[in-house]
């Protein structure tokens, strides 16, 4: 059974439930909008486009509720619930609280919670909500996470989900404080320098540079494109997940169109990314989660789009 020790007001997340249904109904789409996607559909357009946009401006304010840097401890305890975590009772609210959880400490900026978050990357990372939120988390406490996340990342021995989890967090770090981007950037690129004479397998590089480039694009680092041409020449990129290297330079701006065809890439390429947690009511936990699964979702969820609009 869930620990319901929780003081108040820590325990009231027990009782909020599916964060989705907290969130208001989008607006119909305009003709306007549904004409840019249908232009979308028709030209297989790609362009830079962030899959995980600041999610963090829709979230509830939890300290208005009065969570305060008091109650950090429980909110540690709250995340690391594993009778919480395994519950797949999706009509529970206290399944979702420790998602309202980490989200309160990401508001607070609770340095305290870096090393316990990241030691949940292996475990649960491949839990949908996990993988969408925890990276924005991070972010919103700041640069403090920015070491621990670089040494994840470097090291070959962690799995692939968890060093590109790790990739995201440092990419919304820089996005969010300006005056850390250039370290958010360097353990970026250091990484993918390391790919270029690594003997790891070429399919893990070829994902891992993927997704690396794909940062490198939302954090506008144009200084980086003599490197990841390089790893391109190499055929070190899984092309499926940022574009070939026109596609990205166009995403960089220094390229306006391109000079040869367009390759394939499915139809999920081809769609606008709204959403990052996926529209499956279920909770999706990681106790029932598997790695293919994950790896066509997260992958089909990074590719860069344009929606273009009148």
């Amino acid at each position: 059974m869930p620990d319901f020790t929780y003081p108040p007001p820590v325990a009231a997340l027990l009782a909020f439930g599916n964060p989705r249904e907290l969130l208001p109904d989008p607006p119909p789409m305009t003709d306007e909008e549904i004409a840019a996607v249908d232009e979308l559909l028709r030209t297989d357009t790609l362009k830079k486009h962030d899959p995980y946009p600041l999610q963090s401006l829709t979230w509830p304010d939890y300290r208005a509720g009065g969570i305060g840097p008091e109650h950090i401890p429980d909110l540690l305890r709250m995340v690391r619930d594993e009778d919480l975590w395994e519950s797949d009772n999706e009509d529970d609210p206290a399944s979702f609280a420790p998602i309202h959880a980490w989200r309160a400490l990401g508001q607070l900026r609770a340095e305290e919670a870096i090393t316990p978050l990241i030691a949940l990357l292996d475990p649960y990372d491949d839990w949908d909500w996990f993988k969408a939120e925890v990276p924005e988390v991070l972010g919103l406490i700041g640069p403090t996470a920015i070491a621990p996340l670089a040494v994840i990342l470097a090291n070959p021995m962690h799995p692939m989900g968890m060093r590109t989890t790790a990739g995201t967090a440092l990419g919304k770090i820089g996005r969010m404080h300006p005056d850390a981007r250039a370290a958010a950037v360097t353990a970026i690129t250091d990484v993918v320098t390391t790919t270029l004479t690594s003997d790891a397998p070429l399919n893990d590089l070829r994902e891992l540079n993927g997704f690396l480039i794909s940062e490198l694009i939302d954090l506008e680092e144009t200084d980086a494109l003599p490197l990841i041409a390089r790893v391109f020449a190499a055929d070190h990129v899984d092309e499926s997940i940022p574009g070939d290297l026109e596609d990205v330079e166009i995403a960089f701006g220094v390229r306006e169109q391109r000079d040869t065809p367009r390759p394939h890439y499915d139809i999920f390429s081809r769609l606008p990314v709204s959403d990052p947690i996926p529209p499956s009511s279920g909770i999706a936990k990681p106790v029932a989660a598997k790695k293919d699964k994950r790896k066509r979702q997260i992958a089909k969820q990074s590719r860069r789009v344009n929606r273009k609009k009148k």
